[in-house]
């Protein structure tokens, strides 16, 4: 297991990259990262719970399932892609900022909900599996589906702020469940020719 109390940051802002490797039975468990200066890359293989938040200039790469010890923000200042390859729970609300690309390539929230998630307005996000939160889920970028999409409130808002597409040439389906909180497309749905 691999575990840090404290922040942990470069020297200089962008000038240090970390790669945690806990292999299959190991987690990591990070407090904040690049809270004094970024990180250039992180990248962190293994389960991961993360505690604290994560800056760096580059790109976040979270090859396991990650679990959420807080309220947290993940930001790439250099618009640097942030990738989990896996799972995200945890009853925290998470805030993704990066003019790069958000990959959420498993289902989050299916065992713990999160209690909210939220995208800026830069880049792109893709979803790959279902998305369940007790509170809104607003994603203020471009939005691609790689597969199969449900996405679930109790009872709050979910809120497109610019287009939706398939990320392929395949057709996905999307599926809102809101339950009385509004749904709201701000772009248009479906319009890529091409996919």
């Amino acid at each position: 297991n691999i575990s840090f109390g404290g922040d942990v940051s470069g020297t200089t802002a962008g000038g240090s990259s970390l790669t945690l490797m806990a292999g299959t039975a190991g987690t990591v468990s990070l407090d904040t990262v690049g809270g004094a200066f970024a990180l250039n890359n992180l990248t962190v293989s293994g389960a991961s719970t993360l505690n604290g938040d994560v800056t760096t200039s580059g790109a976040q790469t979270y090859n396991g399932a990650v679990s959420l010890g807080s309220d947290m923000t993940l930001a790439s200042t250099g618009s640097g892609n942030i990738d989990f390859t896996s799972t995200v729970n945890g009853a925290h609300a998470l805030t993704v900022n990066t003019a790069g690309v958000t990959t959420f390539g498993g289902v989050v929230g299916g065992t713990t909900a999160l209690t909210s998630l939220t995208t800026d307005a830069p880049g792109s996000t893709t979803l790959g599996g279902a998305v369940t939160t007790t509170g809104a889920q607003t994603y203020n970028d471009a939005v691609t589906l790689s597969g199969n999409v449900t996405l679930t409130t109790t009872n709050s808002a979910v809120d497109f702020g610019s287009t939706v597409d398939n990320a392929s040439t395949t057709a996905e389906n999307l599926t809102v469940s809101a339950g009385s909180g509004a749904v709201t497309f701000g772009g248009t749905v479906g319009g890529n020719a091409t996919n």
